[in-house]
């Protein structure tokens, strides 16, 4: 059994190796996670580990919000302002295994409609590599 939260190991990975970052800020870093579902997904994450949103400091709130506003400027300008859905990822709201979840925020641009195989099996290919993704996105602003 972990003792520790695959997000955070995760977030730590992402920020070691900057491949994938597009922006971060004192307590957040915009990335695209590595094996994305689909191209030009997009997380947000706090950098210290946090299941419940709900718990955000005030102060944090404008780190979030530069963040998110930021990363949605850089997918209109690469991709022509296109159709995106935005989802939030907590932790369970009873509190229930904090150190197993860390909250997100996760944008997906819908830039093609899934296909058949996709649909079936909930298998997905992605044609652009995250990496490639982070680098268009951090090139634009």
């Amino acid at each position: 059994m972990r003792e520790r939260c695959v997000f955070c190991d995760q977030i730590t990975e992402e920020v070691r190796s900057g491949q994938r970052v597009v922006a971060r800020n004192a307590d957040f870093v915009t990335f695209a996670p590595f094996a994305s579902e689909h191209p030009y997904e997009t997380w947000v994450a706090p950098l210290e580990h946090a299941a419940d949103f709900g718990a955000l400091s005030d102060g944090a709130l404008s780190s979030l919000a530069e963040q998110l506003v930021g990363a949605l400027a850089r997918l209109r300008v690469a991709l022509a302002d296109p159709p995106y859905s935005v989802a939030l990822h907590a932790g369970p709201l009873d509190g229930g295994s904090q150190a197993e979840f860390h909250w997100h925020w996760e944008v997906v641009p819908h830039l093609s409609h899934e296909l058949g195989m996709e649909w079936a099996t909930g298998i997905y290919s992605n044609p652009v590599p995250p990496e490639d993704a982070a680098r268009q996105l951090r090139e634009r602003r």
